[in-house]
């Protein structure tokens, strides 16, 4: 069983760290990494004893948590780890904040700068929009919005653009074939894996019948149009879940009229017997034309009636 981690800070700034040249959260112990972290943004324990280094293995990123602005800019300066006499790449960008959104737009001009790209779109026009930034050297940039709301529409420098809920991939190594982590943070650089049937070291002139882990379909993993590779947006699955509540709810209630479920049935011993009318009080005698026709002649000649009960 996965023990689940506990939540950071909600109210701290989030910071995701990528090491590269094949560093390898795994072989590190957790406090030399947040050693090597705190001397890279020349930070003492002290000043950072609000702080929180988490490392996530599967993806082999460090997440640093903290409340502090200025220690989070210098922990996004940082371009290289030292691990012992060994020295490692690395990048750090801010992570969105809690209560925030992502989407994507197309139409990026190759020449516009980090700089002009957010300047662009975070203004007067796009009122709901935080940051923005693109995606490595696409023509797509990411776009991150307050609250739970993707615009249809946002304006860039003045012009309109279509903007589309961004969905989350899961990660696919194309250097040593494995899920979970990028190709710019794998820590097994050396070690191949063909994306196809997942065979170990193949040969230059491999060749296979490709199986995805993802969808079980016969391409590569990680194929950029596989279905399977993009993750449903939480803004997306809880209206999905609020509806299937709903439909569960209203079949169980139609169900439950169907099974007869009216609390204030009759019993069956309660039930009026024989002809009654629909107050359960016995209908009246019903007389035949020729028993009233007998009773009328014995009338005339003043004798009684027959018994109508024999």
């Amino acid at each position: 069983m996965t023990i689940k981690k506990p939540n950071l800070p909600a109210d701290d700034i989030k910071i995701i760290m990528r090491p590269r040249d094949g560093f390898c959260t795994a072989t590190h112990r957790a406090t030399r990494i947040g050693d090597s972290i705190r001397n890279a943004a020349r930070l003492t324990q002290e000043e950072t004893r609000g702080d929180i280094f988490r490392v996530n293995g599967r993806q082999n990123i460090i997440v640093v948590s903290t409340p502090s602005e200025e220690r989070a800019r210098r922990y996004c300066e940082i371009c290289k780890l030292r691990m012992g006499d060994k020295e490692y790449e690395a990048s750090a960008y801010t992570a969105a904040p809690e209560n925030t959104t992502k989407g994507i737009i197309r139409g990026i001009p190759d020449e516009d700068s980090p700089d002009n790209i957010e300047r662009h779109l975070v203004n007067e026009h796009n009122p709901t929009l935080l940051h923005a930034k693109r995606m490595g050297k696409t023509a797509n940039a990411i776009v991150v919005f307050e609250g739970s709301v993707v615009p249809h529409y946002i304006y860039y420098n003045g012009t309109q653009h279509r903007c589309v809920i961004y969905k989350k991939q899961y990660e696919t190594c194309y250097t040593c074939g494995r899920l979970g982590h990028r190709s710019d943070v794998c820590p097994n650089p050396q070690s191949k894996r063909c994306r196809g049937c997942g065979c170990d070291d193949p040969a230059e002139d491999h060749q296979c019948e490709p199986r995805c882990r993802l969808c079980g379909k016969d391409h590569p993993t990680g194929y950029r149009k596989c279905h399977a590779k993009y993750r449903t947006p939480y803004i997306v699955k809880k209206p999905l879940w609020e509806r299937r509540r709903e439909e569960e709810e209203t079949a169980k209630d139609q169900r439950h009229n169907e099974e007869g479920g009216n609390d204030f049935s009759v019993l069956e011993g309660e039930r009026p017997t024989g002809n009654g009318d629909k107050d359960g009080l016995p209908k009246a005698f019903k007389v035949s034309w020729a028993q009233k026709a007998a009773s009328g002649a014995h009338a005339r000649f003043g004798t009684a009636a027959p018994n109508s009960e024999g």
